[in-house]
């Protein structure tokens, strides 16, 4: 009976043991099967946000990339106007201000004068700026100012100057903006002289542009019209796979008037800082769903704004651009 006894203890013993063991591995595997499939899942997570958001970082008149791919002609139909144009710099993709970036944005502002060479664009000296003026008989300078502060002044005493330490707010959709003003000599003579900016943020891609002024008629073109720019075709309707949070829109003209901008506010919201930039032109008013304002493009000759998504289910770009978002001049 004592051996007998003494074996069931030992089995006993021997089979506690065997569980502890066995319950020991498969905590192990248990524990390191979740980290793999949460990390997994992390990562996931992590790069569906990204893509999502776009690169949560752009200008609507820069690009990320070569300014010889970028260059843009602000019109005035009048020789004797400024050209002036505004240009945004935000922490969310254009067109999806839904989703800013998580991070905050420290960038810096370079204005430059350059000339083209070839197909590029290389920096001028000042004395190349004072042969251009003795040259035409006239004086060639842009000003360049930021929303929060901070002016470059360009021309044959000065041709190129820094605006640094600007910020852009964590989580929340913040767009700043310069205002580019050509001195009226440029248009009408067309010199071999153009801006160009670049703005620089650490971990960030770097966004560029060349500007330039010219005359465009006035008379049969005298007139404004307002468009999604986001329609790239018949492949891509408003609703696609990766689903718009926004829509750019861009109003653009010759000549002066009034111009009211109406939406469907079921389908549509006009974004904050678009309706701000709009009411801060003199003369504006605005109701629950529309905006007027004169526009004179000897002043400005585009105005580039954002329309959040509310309700966009079946809609085409036609009808985007025919029933949820129209524009009146008069």
């Amino acid at each position: 009976m004592k051996n007998k006894t003494g074996k069931l203890k030992l089995n006993k013993n021997m089979l506690v043991l065997a569980i502890s063991l066995a319950m020991a591995i498969l905590i192990s595997v248990g524990t390191v099967t979740y980290a793999v499939f949460t990390n997994s899942m992390y990562a996931q997570r992590t790069i569906a946000a990204y893509d999502n958001a776009g690169d949560r970082y752009s200008s609507n008149a820069l690009i990320k990339g070569n300014s010889a791919d970028n260059v843009r002609t602000e019109y005035v139909t009048n020789a004797l106007a400024q050209p002036v144009t505004i240009i945004t710099v935000c922490n969310y993709d254009q067109g999806n201000p839904a989703s800013p970036n998580t991070d905050r944005i420290t960038y810096s502002v370079t204005a430059q004068l350059v000339r083209k060479n070839g197909v590029n664009y290389e920096p001028v000296d000042t004395a190349y700026v004072s042969d251009l003026e003795t040259e035409d008989s006239c004086t060639y300078s842009i000003t360049v100012t930021h929303s929060l502060g901070g002016t470059i002044n360009l021309g044959s005493s000065n041709v190129s100057g820094v605006v640094s330490g600007k910020t852009l707010p964590a989580n929340e959709a913040t767009a700043h903006s310069l205002t580019v003003t050509f001195s009226n000599t440029f248009a009408p003579n067309q010199p071999d002289l153009y801006l160009e900016i670049i703005v620089e943020a650490e971990g960030q891609s770097t966004l560029r542009g060349i500007f330039k002024a010219g005359i465009r008629a006035e008379g049969a073109t005298n007139l404004w019209s307002g468009a999604f720019t986001d329609d790239r075709g018949t492949d891509e309707n408003p609703i696609p796979a990766r689903a718009y949070d926004g829509y750019n829109y861009r109003i653009m003209g010759t000549g002066s008037g009034t111009f009211t901008l109406t939406w469907d506010n079921s389908k549509v919201s006009l974004s904050y800082e678009s309706l701000r930039e709009l009411l801060s032109i003199a003369g504006a008013t605005s109701t629950e769903n529309s905006v007027t304002f004169p526009v004179d493009s000897s002043v400005a000759s585009r105005y580039d704004i954002q329309f959040y998504k509310v309700n966009i289910t079946e809609e085409t770009w036609d009808q985007m651009n025919g029933s949820v978002v129209t524009g009146r001049f008069s």
